[in-house]
């Protein structure tokens, strides 16, 4: 019996011509691919390159203005994080509102999908929250919200992590996805905690006046955000329980 393996060429004109169809679709489906990746890296490159020059601009006015390095190295981490989206996205508010519309609603779309408490927004829900998007950035030991004030709005984290303090004490971590500052809106009570920037975070704001006009027009989304705020403080509760309980056992003493 015969092993291994052998050879095969056409033999009709048929297989010939079958045989030269894959070869082609082969090559032109490499040459596809190919131009794709090399489209996409030029694409990368060339926002690279503006992003370098805009900061080279920027830190070239800094240093004739006579700014601390301290302070320029700080705005250049701020540009490092934030990149170059927010020059991209001024040069697309002359759109036409409609289509300024459809276009927040593909960009933040998967935000709400991603933050649990708007996962069950409806479509009509969406459409009128995601309008109401502001943008903003907390720098690291930043304030963002204080214990015994009110919040300006309801913050969504997108990037970064925020530390949660009581009468000044940690008491936990937010991180992506995760909101905050709705008690002050929801219940017109202060807020009971301290929301502090722990780096630099990216922030995805409604603030008190267009939320409020949101949960007048849909009653129950004011229900779905308490009800996922309380499961939140539960989850950080358990988990500074945790926490205290572990640091409690590294301190005492083992009996021999």
């Amino acid at each position: 019996a015969a092993s291994g393996y052998q050879d095969f060429l056409p033999a009709t004109a048929l297989q010939t011509s079958f045989t030269l169809f894959v070869v082609i679709f082969g090559f032109l489906g490499s040459a596809v691919i190919l131009g794709s990746v090399t489209t996409a890296l030029s694409e990368m490159n060339a926002i690279s390159a503006k992003h370098k020059q805009k900061m080279e601009e920027i830190q070239q006015y800094l240093r004739v203005k006579e700014v601390p390095k301290r302070v320029r190295r700080a705005i250049a981490d701020f540009y490092s994080f934030a990149g170059a989206g927010d020059s991209a996205n001024e040069d697309l508010e002359d759109l036409p509102a409609n289509l300024r519309l459809q276009l927040d609603i593909v960009l933040n779309r998967s935000l709400f999908l991603k933050v649990p408490a708007f996962r069950e927004c409806t479509p009509g829900q969406i459409c009128e929250l995601v309008p109401r998007i502001v943008r903003q950035y907390a720098l690291r030991s930043q304030f963002i919200v204080e214990q015994g004030g009110e919040a300006l709005g309801l913050y969504m984290i997108a990037r970064g992590t925020v530390e949660v303090l009581s009468d000044h004490e940690h008491v936990g971590m937010l991180g992506r996805n995760e909101f905050f500052g709705e008690q002050s809106i929801l219940s017109d009570t202060p807020e009971e905690s301290t929301f502090k920037a722990a780096e630099i975070t990216e922030l995805m704001v409604l603030f008190r006046d267009d939320l409020n006009e949101v949960m007048e027009l849909f009653p129950e989304l004011r229900d779905t955000l308490r009800k996922h705020a309380i499961m939140r403080d539960k989850r950080r509760q358990e988990a500074s329980r945790v926490l205290s309980l572990w640091k409690m056992k590294r301190t005492v003493p083992e009996v021999a």
